[in-house]
């Protein structure tokens, strides 16, 4: 399953007058803001009538696109968020890798979310078959443009649990937007820890 369907489907879950963030709600600058994979696009779409969803991102002029849309976003940065609220489904989706200071994301995570809440995050998996055959090969990481590290279930583990997020769940997802050449890869993909994105799934206790 792919990244978009999985956090679909937990959207999905949420009844009640339920409150989501969308932390990166702007996206990848590739994926333009009118697209139906546009995942801000794909959580509205998902979330009953009752659920609020919130989009949070830094990208001023994005982000303005996404109002003029019809949806409802806040400007700011995910370290230092002037953001009252709590939310009970916190999304980050392939954020966490441009970030360089770690803790304070996650305490920025846990302070947004209420007691019970629960965040998926999703970025890169460095044991994916792509991420490990590319280093092999030519010696060269497969990381994205701004990306600064890699996070594995162990390492995200202890750096949440600092801040009072248990993880509970991490998942093996294929990638969202494929390129042909990337297509050489499913055969390996079939085993779940080579595919190319992790989403995990953190309480706060």
């Amino acid at each position: 399953m792919t990244r978009n369907k999985l956090i679909a489907k937990y959207v999905s879950s949420l009844l009640g007058k339920s409150k989501i963030l969308d932390i990166g709600c702007a996206d990848m600058p590739e994926v333009a803001i009118t697209k139906p994979s546009l995942l801000h696009k794909i959580i509205v779409d998902a979330a009953s009538q009752d659920v609020e969803v919130v989009g949070f991102d830094q990208n001023r002029e994005r982000v303005e696109q996404l109002v003029e849309q019809g949806y409802k976003c806040i400007c700011g940065d995910i370290l230092n968020p002037i953001i009252e609220s709590q939310y009970d489904l916190l999304i980050a989706g392939e954020i966490i890798e441009h970030i360089h200071d770690q803790s304070m994301f996650f305490r920025s995570v846990a302070k947004l979310l209420r007691s019970g809440g629960t965040a998926l995050i999703s970025t890169p998996n460095p044991s994916g078959i792509m991420s490990v055959l590319g280093y092999w090969l030519i010696a060269e990481e497969r990381g994205g443009d701004g990306h600064v590290l890699w996070q594995s279930p162990k390492t995200v583990r202890s750096v949440a649990e600092k801040e009072g997020l248990i993880l509970e769940e991490v998942h093996h997802c294929n990638w969202d937007y494929p390129e042909p050449w990337m297509y050489l890869a499913y055969p390996l993909e079939l085993f779940p820890r080579m595919r190319p994105t992790l989403l995990f799934r953190f309480v706060k206790s």
